[in-house]
């Protein structure tokens, strides 16, 4: 294989692993949604794994700006993975003070 030949395939390569990123970024943000937090946090470890494959190689100049679009989208995906953790979180708080204030007002009725 010669060099142009290596070059065209490596960048073949990279396409395909930028849109297993992009593909496990959608399932991300999905299970993420869903509350599907063991989902979540499965996809982000498989999805980091394949952002290090990417940046395990110089990136050839003419895919550099489709690799930055990749990983903004994954910042974005990041960005709403966070928010509705955020969301998940605040609504158990509520949950966790609501438990609490009915505890209370047992032991102060069974006090009473």
């Amino acid at each position: 294989m010669n060099p142009e030949q290596e070059h065209a395939r490596a960048a073949a390569g990279l396409i395909c692993l930028l849109g297993a990123v992009a593909a496990l970024g959608n399932r991300l943000a999905n299970a993420a949604r869903a509350a599907a937090w063991t989902e979540v946090a499965d996809l982000e470890r498989e999805r980091a794994a394949l952002l290090g494959r990417v940046f395990a190689a110089p990136i050839p100049a003419p895919l550099t700006a489709l690799v930055a679009n990749t990983v903004r989208d994954a910042l974005d995906v990041n960005r709403d993975v966070l928010a509705c953790a955020t969301a998940a979180r605040d609504g158990l708080r509520g949950q966790v003070l609501d438990s609490r204030r009915g505890q209370r007002a047992k032991l102060a009725y069974v006090a009473a």
